[in-house]
């Protein structure tokens, strides 16, 4: 079964927030949380050479408005979340809300 996420990231000085919908497959999770999973995964795509270059793109300055933009979809998809798109249709069990700092820095 997937779960559908939702996730916010604020900009404080701009008052604004900015929303992605992800499906996680749910046996990913296993015994974290869907926050603590999502950071696995970037940190486990800036680990890779592809995730040293956004790194540097970014200007050491890679944070959660980086993350939908920069990791390649094959990346999610190895990792069992799929982005979801306006207009699309999904099917899923339970929802989760998960709201971060737009600019918090991801670099571990």
């Amino acid at each position: 079964m997937k779960r559908l996420l939702v996730f916010i990231k604020e900009i404080e000085s701009e008052e604004e927030k900015h929303v992605d919908l992800l499906l996680i497959d749910e046996e990913r999770l296993e015994h974290s949380t869907s926050e603590m999973f999502l950071r696995r995964v970037i940190e486990d795509f800036l680990n890779t050479e592809a995730g040293k270059e956004a790194i540097e793109e970014s200007m050491d300055d890679f944070n959660w408005g980086d993350v939908a933009n920069r990791i390649p979809y094959d990346h999610w998809s190895q990792c069992g979340i799929e982005l979801v798109y306006e207009n699309s249709t999904i099917s899923f069990g339970k929802q989760e809300v998960v709201v971060v700092d737009h600019d918090e820095v991801l670099i571990p």
